[in-house]
């Protein structure tokens, strides 16, 4: 009848993907992947979520200072600070760098000893060939 026509004229369908939330949450990632692809290319420029570039304001905070002389006091004490902390890790390079050398030192010793000993060893056994061909004579 024409109601039943009226009201089947006014029927709005939504239509829904049937999709599982893994592969939706998949999707996601894969689209905001492109997205950060393609802010790459343009320049790293920021984008929003639509690709439209992003306009960021800078925020600069002046700040007055009333006292010249403390300013001038604290910048020394920064300064003296910084000396300091040169001051210990050159020291602490320097400790580094002796640790090393002793290191370096102490293998190439330890190295001539085992060297030493090899050669001791090979005259030790050249001996000892030669007491077996000498008793082997008798």
């Amino acid at each position: 009848t024409l109601r039943y026509a009226n009201r089947a004229k006014n029927i709005k369908n939504k239509p829904k993907i049937n999709e599982d939330p893994k592969d939706a949450m998949l999707r996601e990632f894969q689209e905001e992947i492109m997205r950060l692809k393609q802010q790459l290319e343009s320049g790293g420029a920021m984008l929003d979520a639509q690709g439209n570039p992003v306009k960021v304001i800078t925020v600069e905070k002046i700040v007055k200072v009333e006292d010249e002389e403390r300013l001038k006091v604290v910048e020394e004490k920064i300064e003296k600070e910084k000396d300091e902390l040169k001051r210990r890790v050159d020291a602490e390079m320097k400790k580094v760098q002796e640790a090393k050398n002793i290191a370096e030192d102490e293998r190439q010793r330890l190295m001539e000893a085992l060297k030493q000993k090899a050669q001791r060893e090979r005259e030790v056994k050249e001996s000892q060939k030669e007491m077996i061909r000498k008793i082997k004579d008798l």
